[in-house]
C-alpha cells in the first residue's frame, strides 16, 4: 500500500484514498462499487456506520468520486483527532466491505411490486443519461479512444446495462482491483510521516498481512501507463438527444490527441493557448464567435481544456450554437484558426497570470490543489521526478514566455490545424423526448406482463426485507464508547492579525491585532473612508471593495449585475474630459498585468428551487442561527431522516436545505427526483415528525440529545471548512466582526453550537422549516420533463390535490405571467421543460451565501 503525505497548515485535514481501476464495458461497476463500499464492512457490517463515525469525528460526511481510470474515496475532518479515529473504519469498508445482495438491491438496482426500475444508482445515472453533456463525453470517449481498453467505456454505467449487472461480478471486480498495492493513501493536512504510517500499521496492516494473497499476481500496475492506438483518421458524429425545447441547445465540440502525460511543457503550452484564445472578454476566439462587434453571432458560450490521461485530449466545446450556424461553424472555427493572430504581449499576460493563479492556488485550496498532482502522479507517472516538474509552475512558465510567434503557430499546426480530429453535433429533439418516454412505458409493460403478478409480488417482498436488512439498527452505546466527539481544543486555530481605522467598541482586539496596530500607528492617515487591514503570511495581496446597496431604490436593484458586469468590460473614462477614454481591450490587458484576478458580485448566487419562506434575517442572532444549522444537519446527515426516507427509498438523489441570512430565506431544494408527489410528500412527513412533541415511531426521526451530537459535530466542520486557510480566516473573521458587526471571534462562536439543544432544534424547525409546506406560506417551484409528467405518474392531479395548481410549458411563458417580462434572447438561457409553481406570497428564489447552512449529498463525477 502506498502512502502520500503533503503537510501544510490548516485545522482541516483530509485524505484522498485512491484506488486504480478500469472499467471493461459500460456495466458501471467502478461507480456502482464506489456506492456500495459505504454499505457495510467486515469490522462495521452495517449500512450508515461510516458515516455515523464520520460525524462523531469532526467529519462532514464522506464522499467519493469515479473517473474511467481510479475511484477516490474522500474523508475531511477538523484536527487529527478525529481524523485518526476515522481513518481506520474507511480503510476497512475500501478494502474489506460486506458487498451483500441487500445492498445491491436498493443502493444499484431493483424492480418494485408495480413492475418499475430503481436504485439509487440506476436512478442517478437514469437522470443523467440522455443529458446532452454527458452525451457528447461519452460519445467523445468511445470514438477518441476506441480499442483503448477502458476509456471509452461508461464508467458511470449505462441504465440498461445496470438492469442486467449481478453482484457476483461487482465481487469479482473488488477483488482484482481493491488490492492494497493497487491503493494510495493520500493525505493532505498537518500531521507527521510517523503519525500517519503508525496509524495505517496499527489498524489495518495485520489484516492486509493475515490475507491470501496479499498481491494481485494478475494486475496490472501500469494499467493506465500504456499507449493509446493512434487515432487514424477524423470521424464525425452527430448526437441526438431529447429536449421539449428545439429552438436551442445546439452543441458543437472538436476534439484532438495532444500529448504524452510526462510532456509537461507541451501540454501547458496547449493550456495557455486556449486560455489566450478563449478565456476573458477580449479573448479572440470569444470575440468572433459570440461578441462580434457587428453582432455577427455564432453561439451562446464557448470553452476548451486539455484533459489529462497518460496520453492527453484537448477539445474545444461551443454552447447553444444559433441553429442556422450549426453546420457550418466547424470549417468557421478552422478558417479562424489558419488565421489567428499571435499577440506576443497578450500570451505573454496570460502565462504570468495563469502562473500566478496556479502558485496562489496552493494558499487558497491547497488540500484540492496538492491532491490533484499526486492522484495523477499515482495514475500516470513512470518516473520519481515527474510530480516536482508537474508542481515547478515557475520554470515551465519562465521558459514558455520566452518563445516566440512561430513557437504558438507551429503549435497551433501540429496539435489542431494538421492532425485527425473528433467532431460531435448534438441537436435537441421534442420527438426523440417523446419516442423515449413511448419505449420506456412500453419497455416496463412489456416487463410487467413477462414478470407476471406473482413474481411481481415476490420482487417487491424481496426489496422490503432488503431494505429492512439494510436498517439494521447500530449500537448507539458502541458508537459513543468507541468514537467519543473530540473536543474543541484539539482543533489548531489559525491566528490572524486585524487593523481597523473606527475604533469601534465592538472590536475586541486580539493580541495579533495590539501588535500590528503598534506596527502601523504612525503609517495611517487619516480617511473618510472606514479601512481594515489583515496582516497574513501571502505572497499575494487582496483587497475588496464593499459598497451599501440598501439605499438604492427598489426599482434599480436588478440593474445592479448589469451595472457590476459592465466595470470589466466597457471602455473607461479618465478625468473630466470626455474625449480622454481607455478601450475596452487596453483596460482588460492593464487588470490582467497587475492582478491575478478580479470580480464582483451582489449579495449570494442566484439559486431557484423546491420550497422557500422567510428564514433567519438578523446575523447577530448567533443561537436561532446554531440551531437551525445543527436542525438542517440532522435533518439531511448521512444516514439522517431525509438520507434514508428519500434517497434510501430511491424518490430523489440529492437534496439540501439552505439558510440565507442575507437575503432572510429559507429552502428545501430536491433534485434528480423519481416522483415529484412522493417526494414532496415524504419531505412534509418528515419535517412534521421531528418536530412534533409526540415521539415518532422509527428511529432514525427520533430527536434527542445522542442524535444531536452527531449534527452539532457536522456543524462545527461546516464553519470550520470556512476558515482551512489562512486567506478564508481573514474573510470569515471580516464578516464576522466588521460587515456584520459581530462582537465575538470565529472560534468563540463555535463554542455555541455546543449549547444547542434538543427544544431548540424543534422549536427553529417549526418556525422555519415546517411553513414550507403551509399554504400561502411557503413557495413550490418544480422543473421537470414535460415527457415524464404525462407519461410515468400523473403528477399535476396530485399537485391539483395539495393546492398547486398553475403550470407553465416553459421558462419564457413563466416570466411573461408572473413577472411581465419578455424574452426575445439569447434562446439558450431559455430552456426549461416545465415548471409548476404554488401559491406563495415570496419570491421562489434563493441564494447561498458562502458560509451559511447547506447540505447536498451527491457524489462527484
Amino acid at each position: 500500500m502506498l502512502i502520500t503525505l503533503a503537510k501544510i497548515q490548516s485545522p482541516i485535514m483530509k485524505a484522498y484514498l485512491t484506488v486504480r481501476t478500469r472499467p471493461a464495458d459500460h456495466d458501471g461497476i467502478p461507480h456502482v462499487l464506489e456506492h456500495l463500499i459505504f454499505m457495510g464492512s467486515e469490522e462495521y457490517p452495517y449500512k450508515g456506520i461510516l458515516d455515523k463515525v464520520a460525524n462523531r469525528c469532526f467529519a462532514q460526511g464522506t464522499n467519493a468520486y469515479t473517473q474511467n481510470t481510479n475511484t477516490t474515496y474522500e474523508l475531511t475532518t477538523a484536527g487529527k483527532e478525529g481524523f485518526y479515529r476515522l481513518l481506520p473504519v474507511y480503510l476497512d469498508h475500501i478494502l474489506y466491505p460486506t458487498l451483500s445482495d441487500n445492498a445491491f438491491i436498493t443502493e444499484i438496482h431493483h424492480i418494485d411490486g408495480s413492475g418499475q426500475n430503481s436504485g439509487v444508482v440506476y436512478n442517478e445515472m437514469l437522470g443523467r443519461e440522455n443529458a446532452p453533456d454527458e452525451l457528447i463525453y461519452m460519445v467523445f470517449n468511445e470514438l477518441m479512444f476506441d480499442k483503448s481498453e477502458g476509456y471509452q467505456y461508461n464508467f458511470g454505467g449505462r441504465v440498461s446495462n445496470l438492469r442486467e449487472l449481478t453482484i457476483e461480478k461487482v465481487r469479482q471486480f473488488h477483488k482484482e482491483y481493491y488490492c492494497p498495492q493497487n491503493f494510495n493513501v493520500i493525505v493532505v493536512g498537518n500531521t507527521s510521516v510517523e503519525e500517519l504510517i503508525d496509524s495505517v500499521n496499527d489498524s489495518i496492516e495485520q489484516k492486509v498481512l493475515n490475507r491470501e494473497p496479499t498481491i494481485n499476481p494478475q494486475l496490472d500496475l501500469n494499467i493506465w501507463k500504456q499507449s493509446l492506438p493512434k487515432l487514424t483518421s477524423s470521424i464525425s458524429k452527430d448526437i441526438v438527444y431529447p429536449s421539449d425545447e428545439e429552438d436551442s441547445g445546439f452543441y458543437v465540440t472538436i476534439g484532438w490527441r495532444a500529448t504524452p502525460w510526462k510532456d509537461f511543457a507541451t501540454s501547458y503550452a496547449l493550456d495557455i493557448v486556449w486560455s489566450a484564445l478563449t478565456s476573458g472578454d477580449i479573448a479572440p476566439i470569444r470575440k468572433e464567435f459570440i461578441e462580434n462587434e457587428s453582432g455577427d453571432v455564432w453561439c451562446g458560450d464557448v470553452y476548451a481544456s486539455v484533459d489529462r490521461t497518460f496520453e492527453n485530449t484537448h477539445k474545444i466545446c461551443f454552447i447553444n450554437v444559433e441553429p442556422d450556424r450549426y453546420d457550418t461553424i466547424v470549417e468557421k472555427f478552422y478558417d479562424f484558426m489558419r488565421n489567428v493572430k499571435i499577440d506576443l504581449e497578450y500570451f505573454k499576460l496570460v502565462i504570468n497570470r495563469d502562473r500566478l493563479d496556479s502558485l496562489r492556488s496552493y494558499e487558497t485550496s491547497p488540500h484540492e490543489t496538492f491532491s490533484s498532482v499526486l492522484i495523477e502522479d499515482f495514475l500516470y507517472s513512470t518516473d520519481n521526478q515527474d510530480c516536482r516538474q508537474v508542481l515547478d509552475v515557475d520554470l515551465i512558465s519562465e521558459e514558455l514566455a520566452k518563445k516566440d510567434e512561430q513557437f504558438w503557430k507551429d503549435l497551433i499546426e501540429k496539435y489542431i490545424l494538421s492532425t485527425e480530429n473528433v467532431v460531435l453535433r448534438a441537436t435537441p429533439s421534442a420527438q426523440k423526448a417523446k419516442d423515449m418516454a413511448d419505449e420506456n412505458t412500453k419497455r416496463i409493460e412489456e416487463q410487467k406482463t413477462r414478470l407476471g403478478e406473482a413474481k411481481l409480488k415476490e420482487l417487491e417482498t424481496r426489496l422490503k426485507q432488503a431494505e429492512e436488512a439494510n436498517t439494521k439498527p447500530i449500537d448507539e452505546k458502541f458508537l459513543k464508547e468507541k468514537f467519543p466527539i473530540p473536543t474543541l481544543d484539539s482543533i489548531e486555530e489559525i491566528h490572524i492579525a486585524t487593523y481597523r481605522n473606527d475604533n469601534n467598541p465592538s472590536f475586541v482586539q486580539t493580541p495579533y491585532d495590539k501588535v500590528l496596530a503598534e506596527k502601523l500607528k504612525d503609517h495611517i492617515s487619516p480617511l473618510p473612508f472606514f479601512l481594515q487591514i489583515t496582516s497574513i503570511a501571502s505572497r499575494f495581496v487582496e483587497m475588496f471593495c464593499l459598497m451599501d446597496s440598501s439605499n438604492v431604490p427598489l426599482d434599480l436593484k436588478m440593474y445592479i449585475p448589469l451595472f457590476l458586469a459592465l466595470n470589466f468590460s466597457c471602455d473607461m473614462k479618465l478625468g473630466e474630459d470626455p474625449s480622454q477614454y481607455i478601450k475596452k481591450e487596453n483596460v482588460i490587458m492593464s487588470l490582467m498585468r497587475e492582478s491575478v484576478s478580479n470580480s464582483y458580485t451582489c449579495g449570494g448566487d442566484n439559486d431557484s428551487g423546491d420550497g422557500v419562506h422567510k428564514g433567519i434575517t438578523d446575523y447577530l442572532n448567533y443561537h436561532d442561527r446554531h440551531s437551525l444549522s445543527v436542525a438542517i444537519n440532522f435533518l439531511t446527515g448521512e444516514e439522517g431522516p431525509f438520507w434514508v426516507k428519500l434517497r434510501g427509498k430511491g424518490l430523489c438523489y440529492g437534496y439540501s436545505i439552505i439558510s440565507n441570512v442575507d437575503k432572510g430565506s429559507v429552502g428545501l431544494y430536491l433534485s434528480r427526483v423519481g416522483n415529484v408527489s412522493k417526494a414532496y410528500a415524504e419531505s412534509k412527513a418528515i419535517i412534521e415528525a421531528v418536530c412534533s412533541d409526540e415521539e415518532p415511531s422509527e428511529n432514525v426521526l427520533k430527536l434527542n440529545e445522542s442524535a444531536l451530537e452527531p449534527a452539532k459535530a457536522t456543524t462545527v466542520v461546516e464553519k470550520l471548512n470556512n476558515a482551512e486557510t489562512i486567506i478564508s480566516a481573514a474573510y470569515s473573521r471580516f464578516l464576522t466582526n466588521t460587515l456584520f458587526n459581530g462582537p465575538r471571534n470565529f472560534y468563540e462562536n463555535l463554542q455555541d453550537i455546543g449549547k444547542v439543544t434538543v427544544s431548540d432544534v424543534k422549536r427553529v424547525i417549526k418556525q422555519y422549516l415546517l411553513p414550507l409546506f403551509l399554504e400561502n406560506e411557503g413557495a413550490l417551484f418544480i422543473c421537470d420533463n414535460a415527457g415524464k409528467i404525462s407519461n410515468e405518474y400523473p403528477i399535476k392531479d396530485d399537485l391539483e390535490k395539495i393546492g398547486y395548481l398553475k403550470t407553465y410549458s416553459s421558462l419564457k411563458e413563466y416570466l411573461a405571467t408572473e413577472l411581465g417580462v419578455t424574452v426575445s434572447a439569447p434562446k439558450s438561457d431559455m430552456s426549461c421543460d416545465e415548471i409548476t409553481e404554488g401559491a406563495e406570497d415570496d419570491e421562489g428564489e434563493d441564494e447561498e451565501e458562502e458560509g451559511e447552512d447547506s447540505d447536498s449529498m451527491e457524489d462527484d463525477e
